[in-house]
């Protein structure tokens, strides 16, 4: 199976722990070091190929399933339904996944706002996953299989300290990528300060709804 975009590899490597055979894919070779690296540390098996979700460079017929895990809204959609079905076998599914965050605890809200005050061009709203279906069909490349689509399903994130909210950031594209070093250093600051002020030095969590979007190529 193969995992585009996987970044630093939090779903390729939980996928890995399951006992899949993954192939992580990224256009970015430096995230993909940081997953090897973790993958190694773990005692996993996965490999990494440097490549974009519209090119994945695979051979036509050969994949039993592609995932793309909170990242479908960064692809051209056209061209990356186009290579996944391409490179699935007919009976191959590809599955897409979006962590939408509870807006309505104040602290996430506190965090979201911080977001956009430091990248005015991120736009929460591409984030939010419920109508995704759509797009997801366009062209008559896949089909949706099953109800509901998407399946939800309601988890939290532990985080013993603020640091795990820094370090999440640090995978986020629209952070990463958006924020000189000098831009990205106070971000950082800003965000353990708002964090304490709602969080103190204790634990706490994260709640997310986890949307999930099964297709099967159409023949």
């Amino acid at each position: 199976m193969i995992d585009v975009a996987s970044g630093t590899g939090r779903f390729a490597l939980a996928l890995a722990g399951r006992g899949l055979d993954v192939l992580a894919m990224d256009s970015d070779a430096r995230m993909l070091e940081t997953l090897a690296a973790k993958a190694a540390a773990g005692g996993l098996a996965v490999a990494t190929t440097p490549a974009p979700a519209e090119d994945l460079g695979v051979e036509a017929g050969s994949v039993d399933l592609i995932t793309a895990a909170q990242s479908f809204h960064w692809f051209d959609a056209e061209a990356a339904l186009r290579e996944f079905k391409r490179c699935l076998k007919p009976s191959g599914a590809f599955c897409a996944a979006w962590n939408d965050r509870d807006i309505y605890e104040p602290w996430v809200a506190a965090f979201e706002d911080l977001i956009e005050k430091h990248n005015p061009a991120y736009s929460r709203h591409l984030k939010l996953s419920d109508e995704w279906g759509e797009v997801l069909e366009s062209g008559g490349h896949f089909a949706l299989q099953g109800e509901p689509q998407p399946s939800s399903y309601r988890h939290e994130v532990r985080y013993e300290s603020v640091e795990g909210v820094v370090d999440l950031c640090r995978t986020y594209s629209y952070v990463r990528n958006a924020l000189s070093d000098e831009e990205l250093a106070v971000f950082e600051g800003e965000l353990r300060d708002m964090l304490r002020s709602f969080h103190g030095d204790e634990p706490f969590s994260m709640v997310y709804q986890t949307k999930l979007y099964v297709l099967r190529p159409t023949a």
